[in-house]
């Protein structure tokens, strides 16, 4: 069985990553979206953007865990708090995955960050599943 990781945007009803940064202008959005439309968002010359690398990732139960790049683009020169957690699809927390949330912090300069899920692998035959962070 595979479980798949969707990345939610925030304004999506999926996704949960919560940015805080005073008042700097924060938008997240999905690599691949095409313009702000697509996400909600307002332009904004200050803007820091907090993505995942993919808006999918896919594991075996195998595995045992999957890592989701998170990427940070925009202003570099502060430090960027953003928030996290998973939510259940077809996947179950527990059964399934085991859910994670906290918080990734961008130092001033820092792009990249990661998110480890640990998946539960059990000899029960299962379709695809899916979770959300």
């Amino acid at each position: 069985k595979k479980v798949t990781a969707g990345a939610g945007q925030v304004s999506s009803g999926f996704g949960s990553f919560l940015p805080r940064l005073g008042n700097k202008d924060v938008r997240v959005v999905p690599l691949n979206a095409k313009d702000t439309e697509d996400t909600n968002c307002t332009e904004h010359s200050n803007d820091i953007t907090i993505e995942f690398a993919t808006s999918r990732y896919a594991v075996l139960e195998s595995a045992r865990s999957i890592v989701l790049k998170v990427i940070r683009a925009g202003d570099l020169n502060v430090k960027v708090t953003v928030d996290y957690k998973t939510f259940d699809g077809l996947a179950k927390a527990g059964e399934d995955y085991n859910h994670v949330q906290g918080n990734l912090v961008f130092d001033a300069g820092v792009k990249e960050q990661t998110i480890k899920v640990d998946i539960v692998n059990d000899a029960a035959y299962e379709e695809d599943e899916e979770f959300y962070v």
